[in-house]
């Protein structure tokens, strides 16, 4: 996980490499394992949504959009709904390299702006 700029939380278990601004981990482990990593190699990432510090009842959608940079510009990679706050992307990456993705929520008007 790269997100130079982000505080990210540990609350489980997990596995993998991770560059963030602020790391917070309240318990969990994690391992830096796979040091030889075979490709293709899919990845999961995972961003939540929150409504006054609590996640949104399935019935309160919201949109996600997955960005990749190509070098130039932001290119869309995916767009995802939320399940009670939960925002997932799957990627495959298929050679080595440096990879950048922005995860924004899309603005659709609805009940909330």
């Amino acid at each position: 996980m790269i997100a130079p700029k982000a505080t990210v939380t540990i609350n489980n278990t997990s596995s993998g490499w991770i560059v963030a601004d602020t790391v917070i981990n309240p318990g969990g482990e994690w391992h830096f394992v796979y040091q030889n990593l075979l490709l293709p190699l899919e990845v999961t990432v995972e961003a939540e949504k929150r409504l006054d510090d609590a996640a949104p009842d399935r019935e309160t959608e919201f949109t996600f959009l997955l960005e990749s940079w190509d070098g130039i510009q932001w290119v869309e990679a995916e767009r995802t709904e939320n399940f009670e706050g939960q925002i997932l992307f799957r990627e495959t990456f298929h050679a080595p390299g440096t990879y950048y993705y922005r995860v924004s929520e899309v603005p659709e008007g609805g009940a909330y702006q």
